[in-house]
């Protein structure tokens, strides 16, 4: 991931592949057991799978639904804190439906309207996942490019949920841009936090439940107030709206620029 964004590792390749693999023991050990448990991986254990694809399915459970929820939390309890009048709308709405309970049930959560709108935001603002990727299936032409099946293509959700053309001074924190009257106009696509089409997350319906009722939880508990001289800045995008290195040289190996001319070779206009 480190080096996806052009940032150093903190474990480095050994370190990683060393973690990696104690998820992997980790998982085998608990499949290995006489009662693996009624839980993810029991229930898979009595799925019939293998060992490799039910390790795989449980590092993809992992990742893509605690990493990502962990983030989009993580910046939901930051962005407001700088913006004290919509800390307290949030505040106040938590009060008024919750009352003294420390959290709320499932089904609170449709009349936490102020809520859904400061993840929402936050989601926009720093999507959880700045990229998503996908492979045609058979040769397509976009714009004056032709991509051959098979081809991989990145989408930053990034840039899309920061195109001013959508999102007027797209910087700015503005939980009201999901009201319903401001989303009216909006296109569909304009903001997809989980991808989107038949591959998008499957998970993006309880996820958004787990991301609502942790913040209710703690902005119920805690006041956020920002450090003052810390700056926090998103991995992708920059302060400005730009990639890390934006603007300067990235290295690259003469095998990386082989791949990319190959790539360009194949998507050329033919």
């Amino acid at each position: 991931m480190a080096r996806q964004y052009g940032l150093p590792s903190t474990s480095g390749e050994t370190g990683a592949a060393e973690k990696l693999a104690h998820v992997r023991e980790t998982v085998t050990r608990v499949l290995t057991a006489e009662q693996p448990g009624t839980g993810l991986v029991g229930m898979l254990a009595d799925s019939g799978w293998d060992l490799a694809r039910i390790r795989d399915t449980v590092l993809v459970v992992v990742m893509a639904g605690y990493h990502t929820s962990g983030v989009a939390v993580s910046w939901a309890s930051h962005l407001p804190a700088g913006h004290p009048e919509i800390a307290g709308r949030l505040r106040a709405e938590l009060d008024s439906v919750l009352g003294e309970r420390a959290a709320p049930a499932y089904t609170d959560l449709r009349s936490l309207d102020c809520l859904d709108r400061v993840v929402k935001e936050a989601m926009r603002r720093c999507p959880p996942g700045p990229y998503a990727a996908r492979e045609p299936a058979e040769d397509l032409v976009l714009g004056e490019y032709r991509v051959a099946a098979g081809t991989t293509l990145m989408y930053p959700i990034w840039a899309i949920h920061l195109n001013p053309a959508h999102w007027p001074d797209p910087l700015r924190f503005d939980p009201d841009r999901f009201t319903a009257a401001a989303a009216a106009g909006r296109p569909r696509f304009a903001f997809i936090p989980f991808g989107s089409g038949p591959r998008s997350c499957e998970g993006a319906a309880p996820a958004t439940a787990e991301i609502k009722l942790m913040l209710a939880v703690l902005v119920k508990r805690f006041e956020f107030t920002p450090v003052p001289g810390h700056v926090v800045t998103p991995v992708f995008p920059d302060a400005r709206g730009n990639p890390p290195g934006w603007g300067r040289p990235v290295p690259r190996t003469a095998d990386r620029a082989e791949r990319e001319l190959d790539t360009t070779r194949r998507c050329r206009k033919q």
